[in-house]
């Protein structure tokens, strides 16, 4: 599952990706915003692996976010999707776009791209992507803790646990615990060989 983060200012266009991208069963949205700022708070949060940014986003300084978005999530690949054309497309390739998009083309053509970006592999669904804390939580959902008994286990806040799942769901591409937990024996059998 590759999850993906939508950012314009437009609810009717972030409504209408959603539907696009959520009819390709690989496909999850974890996320969107209107604004840099909102964005900005989110992403260190959810981990995406795909952003569709506009670049006409009133708090926007344009291409400059994609560095700085690229710095909150730096496995994260960006693809540019809006209105502007021509010399901006190679301007946003250099300051770190991986691919830009008009948002003239056809509603498969971003499926397209997010597939080329992304490729399903569920080979990379191990435990070695997590850190050592990563694992820590990953283990005590499969033993099957709340979020409170993992944080009271751990001696950390409730917030840090939630930080943590998060991104173990992400980094493993789960959609929920219990995909994950179903799964973790056997994902650690492999890392222990």
């Amino acid at each position: 599952m590759t999850s993906v983060f939508i950012l314009d200012d437009h609810r009717v266009v972030i409504n209408g990706l959603q539907r696009v991208l959520e009819t390709d069963y690989q496909l999850e949205v974890v996320g969107w915003a209107t604004s840099v700022r909102d964005a900005k708070t989110q992403l260190p949060r959810l981990m995406p692996q795909v952003m569709l940014m506009d670049l006409r986003v009133p708090d926007s300084r344009g291409l400059e976010e994609i560095v700085v978005f690229k710095g909150l999530a730096p496995e994260m690949k960006v693809i540019v999707l809006t209105g502007y054309s021509g010399t901006v497309r190679d301007e946003a390739l250099r300051m770190g776009a991986d691919a830009f998009l008009s948002k003239g083309v056809a509603p498969e053509e971003i499926t397209s791209e997010i597939r080329k970006l992304c490729p399903a592999d569920r080979s990379d669904r191990s435990a070695n992507r997590l850190s050592e804390r990563e694992r820590q939580v990953a283990q005590m959902i499969a033993e099957g803790l709340s979020n409170q008994e993992i944080a009271e286990r751990m001696c950390i806040t409730l917030h840090t646990v939630k930080t943590h799942v998060s991104r173990v769901l992400s980094k493993l591409q789960f959609r929920d615990r219990v995909s994950l937990a179903i799964s973790w024996e056997k994902m650690s059998r492999v890392q222990a060989d």
